[in-house]
Formats: C-alpha cells, sequence, structure tokens
C-alpha cells in the first residue's frame, strides 16, 4: 500500500516528490524512548486518536544531512540510532503584523448661538413650519433648534460628532484587544513549548533511569562473574597443592623402594 508522511502540514505521499525527486519514507523507531522524541517533535503528543502502527512513517524531507548514516547502501539512507526529525513547515509559521495605530481625531468645535429677539426666531423657524403658526409655536420650536438643530461650521451637528468621537473610541479599544491578544498567543505559545520541554525532559530522566538499571544489572553480572573467578583460582590453588603433596609423596615412595632393595640385596649375600 503506498506510504503518507503522517507529519502535520506534509503533503508528501509515496516515494517522489512534486518534483519528480525520491524521498525515504522512515517507520517509527523502536526504541520506546526515541519513539516518544519522534512523536512530541512532529507535534502529535497531544493527540489522542494517533496511534504508532507499521504504516505510520516520515518522510526523508524532516530530517538534517548530519541525521543520516555516512555510508548509503545503492540509493537507500540509513538514520542513525538517535536520529531525531526537526525540519517541520509549523515551526516557520510568521507572526502576523500590528496593526498601525490611529491617532484619536481632535472633536471639531460646536458653533453656539442664542436666540435674540422675534425677527431672529422668525428666520429659524421659517424653513420648518408655516407662517399663519408661527406665533403659535415658535417657543416649541427654539428648544427642537437649540437642543437637535445645532450645526457647526462643517455641517455635522452635535449627535454626529459625539458618533464620530465613539467610532475612534472603539477602534481605540479594538486596536488594544488585538494588542494583548497578541501577546496572549505568544503567552500560549511560551506555554506550549514549556510542555513540550518538560515532556522531552521527561523522555530523558525515563531514559537516564532504565540506563542506571542496565548499569546496575551490568554491575551485579560483573560481581557474580569475579565471585566465579575467585573461586575458580581457590580450586586451582587447591589442586596444586594436592599436586605438589603428591609429588613429595611419589619421591618418598621412590626413596622407600630403594632402600628396600638394597636391604634385600644385603640378605641374599
Amino acid at each position: 500500500m503506498p506510504f503518507n508522511c503522517c507529519v502535520p502540514l506534509c503533503k508528501q505521499k509515496g516515494v517522489r516528490d512534486a518534483s519528480g525527486n525520491k524521498v525515504s519514507l522512515f517507520a517509527f523507531p523502536s526504541d520506546p524512548v526515541v519513539r516518544k522524541k519522534w512523536i512530541v517533535a512532529i507535534k502529535r503528543d497531544d493527540d489522542e486518536y494517533f496511534r504508532v502502527t507499521k504504516y505510520t512513517k516520515v518522510c526523508s524531507g524532516h530530517f538534517q544531512q548530519s541525521d543520516y548514516l555516512p555510508k548509503v547502501a545503492g540509493d537507500r539512507w540509513f538514520l542513525k540510532k538517535e536520529a531525531v526529525p526537526s525540519v517541520f513547515a509549523f515551526g516557520n509559521a510568521e507572526r502576523p503584523p500590528r496593526k498601525k495605530f490611529r491617532r484619536r481625531r481632535p472633536v471639531p468645535a460646536v458653533q453656539k448661538f442664542t436666540v435674540a429677539d422675534e425677527d431672529v426666531t422668525s428666520d429659524v423657524l421659517s424653513d420648518s413650519i408655516t407662517k399663519d403658526v408661527a406665533g403659535k409655536v415658535a417657543s416649541s420650536e427654539i428648544a427642537d433648534v437649540s437642543s437637535n438643530a445645532i450645526r457647526d461650521l462643517t455641517g455635522h451637528t452635535v449627535a454626529d460628532v459625539n458618533g464620530t468621537v465613539e467610532e475612534y473610541t472603539t477602534i481605540d479599544a479594538v486596536v488594544d484587544k488585538a494588542s494583548k491578544l497578541v501577546d496572549v498567543r505568544r503567552f500560549q505559545d511560551l506555554q506550549k513549548q514549556t510542555a513540550s520541554q518538560a515532556k522531552l525532559i521527561q523522555g530523558l530522566e525515563l531514559e537516564l533511569e532504565r540506563c542506571k538499571e542496565q548499569l546496575r544489572l551490568a554491575g551485579d553480572a560483573l560481581s557474580k562473574a569475579h565471585s566465579a573467578l575467585n573461586c575458580a583460582l581457590s580450586k586451582c590453588e587447591r589442586f596444586d597443592d594436592q599436586e605438589r603433596e603428591l609429588r613429595d609423596t611419589k619421591r618418598a615412595l621412590f626413596r622407600t623402594q630403594k632402600e628396600l632393595e638394597l636391604a634385600l640385596a644385603r640378605c641374599n649375600t
């Protein structure tokens, strides 16, 4: 079956890339410590549905040249035992540029005027009421004009000016909120990096404990071998002593035999 690279954001499928170049696909190592390093490096340690099988592969595009063995058998590349993938697309993401700060526009001055006499009142009310009822509703229309229809030199009403001020206040609040969100995202990235480093340290501690256990077992085996060697040396020394005693016994027996032969010869004569 065709193999795909399991690294997030990697689109490699099969043994050829988009340019037609050959790509190697590597299975996860059998060593649990190194395998854990691979899972943490490709950011799959937080994925509860991720499972490593014999079809789970990582392409050669995620390894550096120093991760390979110097000797190549044919066209095949072999990774070093401690090699860990380190080239990823999600490690090169750029932070979006910060929005440019906009200065608050100054509030335009509002030109105020007062109603001095009946002639001015009549001029102001001439556009909104008819001439036959101007005298009856003059006082109420003056109040409406003074509160809602006062305009500045640019043609904006007081309500328009207040809306403009509120608009720029809202923009400043959005800018401040965006800057705070950038800081929060930076803090979240640091938290993820800290958690990843903590898991890596935990894996290294497990590897250290495993090495300590292997060293302890090797020390016990060496101690047993040393004891067996001492026991064998003791047996050899005992054998040497027994051989020396046997040699002395042979010599004494030989001398006794000679003396006995001499005694028999004397008796015969």
